[in-house]
């Protein structure tokens, strides 16, 4: 049964984010709290290593930004007074560019990973529709 005022606070360290508290019998004070310091630096170190790591693999080689194909709105500017710009579909020209888009993107990057981020606009969507069959192929029609 240990008397805890027989022990006192030897260390507490914070480094890089991580904080540790020892206590240890008076008597070890001094030997313990060098021995202390050093693993804990040490654990901190290996830590810090760890996360810069992960994040590094975390993040993304590259980014590409892509605008949508030429939509309806850009060639009839007076449909936005008929219909919500949200609404605005690709044309055929559109298409192709997004199909075009789809086929550069995938010689640029090979087999790496990909990730999209898009907007709900029906046009932003659909140019993102044409640049994955670039990925995966044109859509199965339904026939059978």
């Amino acid at each position: 049964n240990l008397n805890m005022r027989t022990f006192d606070l030897v260390r507490i360290s914070a480094l890089s984010g991580v904080a540790v508290a020892l206590f240890a019998p008076r008597s070890l004070r001094s030997c313990i709290t060098d021995l202390f310091q050093l693993f804990v630096e040490k654990c901190c170190a290996e830590i810090v290593r760890k996360a810069e790591q992960y994040h590094k693999r975390r993040r993304p080689k590259r980014i590409f930004l892509i605008r949508h194909g030429l939509s309806e709105g850009n060639c009839d500017r007076t449909l936005f007074e008929r219909k919500p710009d949200n609404q605005h579909s690709l044309t055929n020209e559109g298409i192709m560019q997004a199909r075009a888009a789809g086929q550069r993107l995938r010689e640029m990057i090979g087999d790496e990973p990909v990730y999209f981020q898009v907007s709900p606009y029906r046009r932003t969507r659909q140019t993102l529709q044409y640049i994955l069959e670039a990925f995966l192929g044109p859509p199965c029609s339904g026939a059978g």
